[in-house]
């Protein structure tokens, strides 16, 4: 919005500055040029010093844009942490800023020159409401930007790792954006994840470990010795695919629950897309096993 409204601006101090070349024109034209140009020559006398402040200013705004894109394309070639994409908008960002307070600055000089500072002080004053009025309505999306840079300075992930995040969701990062993180779910759906849903929530990246475990809480009766359910549940597990044999599944019992103990069995696969087959079918295989030996287990 402010840029939108930095753009209109300085259409109108075009269009300003056209009509004020057009009332030179006509005054030429029933007036002398010398007395023109003596009034002319009078006016930058009497405003010499305000003159060459909004000279200043504006070569100042003219050489900051170039300095800031100097340097925001130095970092576009060395920064791994953000992409170009990101980089190009902040330099845009900072740019239309500059813009913008200069402009200010050079039409509240002119109005002041015109010994009009009252109509510069409100001019000013209602572009800066406008553009507070932008931000706020631009609010949830300067959230998203906020939390955006925040995800690339911390790089809990990077493009090509396959992440959970938002609702449980399974999913490759395709592109990591200033507002949205673009993935790509274990369906093949393209989803844009605001970033701000994303920092709110646990992320859990399954590419930088080489192994993940998968936890498969069970009720067994408080009869049967814990020697025997960990005999049947070592012989359920034994030949479900995907489950490596190191690091070896873990078995542990947790707590009591009435008649019951609570156990927790942990395996561990390579590849996280498989967690789905991988627990059905320890499911399962608990099932078939502890049904063939008459007894009765629930899988919480």
């Amino acid at each position: 919005s402010a840029m939108e409204f930095s753009t209109l601006l300085l259409s109108y101090i075009i269009y300003i500055g056209s009509i004020v070349m057009v009332l030179l024109i006509a005054v030429s034209i029933f007036m002398s040029l010398d007395e023109v140009f003596k009034d002319l020559g009078a006016f930058l006398t009497a405003n010499e010093p305000n003159i060459i402040v909004t000279l200043a200013i504006v070569m100042g705004t003219y050489l900051a844009i170039k300095v800031e894109t100097t340097i925001l394309e130095d970092i576009k070639f060395r920064s791994k942490k953000f992409n170009p994409q990101v980089i190009d908008l902040m330099s845009g960002t900072i740019r239309y800023a500059l813009m913008i307070i200069g402009s200010l600055i050079v039409v509240f000089n002119i109005f002041l020159m015109l010994e009009m500072e009252t109509v510069g002080v409100l001019i000013v004053v209602v572009v800066l409401i406008f553009i507070c009025m932008g931000m706020a309505l631009s609010y949830s999306t300067l959230q998203n930007i906020v939390s955006g840079l925040a995800l690339m300075d911390t790089s809990p992930f990077e493009v090509g790792d396959r992440i959970r995040i938002v609702e449980g969701m399974m999913c490759d990062v395709i592109d990591k954006g200033l507002v949205f993180t673009k993935v790509k779910t274990m369906e093949g759906e393209i989803v844009d994840v605001p970033n701000n849903e994303i920092l709110r929530e646990r992320i859990y990246n399954y590419s930088r470990v080489a192994n993940h475990a998968i936890s498969v809480p069970l009720k067994v009766s408080f009869e049967i010795p814990h020697e025997r359910v960990e005999s049947y549940i070592r012989e359920a597990i034994s030949n479900i695919e995907g489950v490596l044999k190191e690091p070896r599944p873990i078995i542990r019992a947790l707590e009591f629950q009435g008649p019951n103990i609570l156990y927790d069995i942990n395996v561990f696969v390579r590849d996280v897309e498989k967690e789905p087959a991988v627990r059905s079918s320890i499911i399962t295989r608990v099932q078939e096993v502890f049904q063939t030996e008459g007894h009765k287990v629930i899988v919480s």
